[in-house]
């Protein structure tokens, strides 16, 4: 969805993933000392966080729903093709 529908690239979608898995993993090492249930209502705490974070993303491209994953794209290269285009002028200067 942060892919495709909102022009996140796809890098940084799976390296913020990979990041947060990497957070999970860890706080269940710290927890499980505690025993089972403090892992099941931490786990349950973070699927709460990862749903409401789904949900309000959803909420925000329902909203609008002229703008899709090709406007945002097409918003971005017009940005790169601009910066480009700036930096070449620059050079021959």
């Amino acid at each position: 969805m942060l892919a495709n529908e909102m022009g996140v690239e796809h890098w940084k979608v799976s390296t913020g993933y990979g990041v947060f898995q990497l957070i999970v993993g860890v706080s269940v090492l710290v927890v499980r000392p505690i025993g089972t249930l403090g892992v099941v209502v931490l786990l349950a705490a973070w699927f709460g966080g990862f749903a409401g974070m789904s949900f309000y993303l959803r909420r925000k491209l329902a909203t609008d729903p002229h703008k899709t994953g090709t406007d945002i794209q097409r918003l971005i290269a017009a940005k790169r093709h601009k910066r480009r285009k700036s930096k070449v002028g620059r050079e021959k200067e």
